[in-house]
């Protein structure tokens, strides 16, 4: 089971895959998993949860969900301070494929949507660079 959990504004939106085939093989001809993706969401004051700083992370980091990607892929991260932000894609050779996004972003949480289905096959490098540190993400795009 993968999980991803959010807070926005007085509840905590918990996210995850059930995975029914874990341990199997990757789907490599189109083909979509029939593993549900469930979304439990829960009052803030039920579990004793106290806001800091305002929602603002504790670090710098990123994570792509799903991995490898079919057709798509969700890119979140997370910026501990404000300022300038590139996200660029590099293939395996180091070349640039595409800049996902870039410009001035304020400290917190961010979801960007990656579309993969016009991208070859292959491991690429999702790469986020701010004034202050340069993360990377592998991504494996399979069809």
């Amino acid at each position: 089971m993968s999980a991803c959990p959010k807070i926005v504004n007085d509840s905590i939106f918990l996210s995850y895959v059930e995975d029914k085939d874990a341990g199997g093989w990757p789907q490599t001809e189109g083909v979509l998993t029939d593993n549900p993706v469930r979304c439990w969401v829960f009052d803030k004051s039920w579990v004793g949860i106290e806001e800091s700083q305002q929602n603002i992370p504790q670090y710098t980091g990123l994570s792509l969900y799903p991995n490898p990607s079919v057709r798509r892929s969700v890119l979140n991260y997370a910026l501990v301070q404000g300022g300038s932000v590139s996200i660029s894609l590099y293939d395996a050779s180091g070349r640039l494929v595409a800049v996902l996004d870039s410009g001035f972003r304020s400290a917190g949480f961010y979801a960007l949507d990656i579309n993969t289905a016009k991208i070859a096959n292959g491991t690429y490098f999702v790469v986020l660079e701010t004034p202050a540190e340069k993360l990377s993400q592998s991504l494996v795009i399979i069809h």
